[in-house]
């Protein structure tokens, strides 16, 4: 890891400086068999930044108990290693699945089929293993919020951005003036909510067949929340979202961009069953923007 690296994470907080299980569990109010937050972490081959996600998780500051479920599909590097060293120190809070086959080139959604349905919170906190959180108090003030208001299904915050090692900031939103959004808004807007800065009410998602269907699935959980309660943000940058050029994003970037109407159409037209049709006015308003917009890629020969 480089020098310019290590001092930046440094200014983030002290990534070395965790506290022990058992001081993590004393802070706690309430039966730590019943975790209030899972922790959701997909990770592959990311021997490089599998510890910064899990010290991310472990410097949160709570009073209330969570959990650490952590899917390794398959990795052939070092990831499932470090994984078990942490393991080890945390066994009450460190609950790994390491895979001898990798699921997701069978068409597996991970956190939908391995993580999702062992978790025991009420709410589940999201970041993949190649992401971290920085700010200790993240989960706390998120979950504060979502327990304040009912009606809300999920909340989000800003993240800053990390190419290579190096900290870009971006803004999450056109307008610091919207912090709630609803499914409306999101869905005709393209709002970006990183993946890591994602905490929502389990009971809320119930995994359709298709989802499978959808690589990450990152957009429909979004909808699919949203359908059914607001989304607050925060324009707090409490996480780092990276990019890495042994990352999926990255590797399959052509091969995304070229099935990018399929896949949105795929997503919308199955949504619109999976709500009852309950929200066929927007989305159907979406979906004729893009049969046009991919009528028009096929006659140019441009996405």
């Amino acid at each position: 890891m480089s020098c310019l690296m290590t001092n930046l994470k440094e200014r983030l907080f002290d990534m070395r400086a965790l506290k022990s299980q058992q001081e993590i569990m004393a802070g706690w109010k309430g039966d730590p068999a019943k975790p209030i937050v899972s922790i959701c972490c997909i990770t592959y081959n990311h021997e490089d930044y599998i510890e910064d996600a899990l010290e991310g998780f472990l410097i949160q500051e709570t009073d209330s108990p969570f959990e650490i479920l952590i899917h390794d599909d398959a990795s052939t590097d070092r990831t499932a290693e470090i994984i078990r060293e942490y393991q080890s120190a945390y066994p009450k809070l460190i609950k790994p699945i390491y895979q001898e086959n990798n699921q997701y080139s069978l068409g597996k959604a991970m956190n939908p089929n391995f993580n999702y349905p062992r978790a025991k919170g009420e709410y589940i906190a999201l970041c993949e293993g190649d992401d971290y959180w920085a700010d200790a108090n993240k989960l706390q003030k998120q979950v504060d919020y979502l327990q304040q208001h009912k009606n809300y299904a999920m909340c989000s915050h800003s993240v800053r951005f990390e190419f290579d090692g190096i900290v870009e900031k971006r803004k999450n939103y056109k307008s610091k003036a919207i912090v709630d959004a609803d499914f409306e808004y999101i869905l005709s807007h393209g709002l970006f909510i990183a993946l890591n800065s994602i905490v929502f009410r389990r009971s809320l998602f119930d995994k359709p067949k298709w989802l499978d269907g959808l690589p990450g699935g990152h957009k429909a959980l979004i909808y699919i929340l949203t359908a059914k309660g607001k989304n607050h943000h925060f324009m707090d940058q409490m996480a780092v979202k990276r990019r890495n050029p042994g990352g999926l994003t990255i590797k399959n970037k052509t091969e995304r961009q070229k099935s990018y109407y399929q896949r949105n159409i795929f997503l919308l037209e199955n949504l619109k069953v999976y709500l009852n049709h309950g929200k066929d006015k927007p989305i159907n308003k979406k979906l004729r923007k893009l049969y046009l917009r991919q009528m028009l890629s096929q006659l140019t020969g441009f996405n």
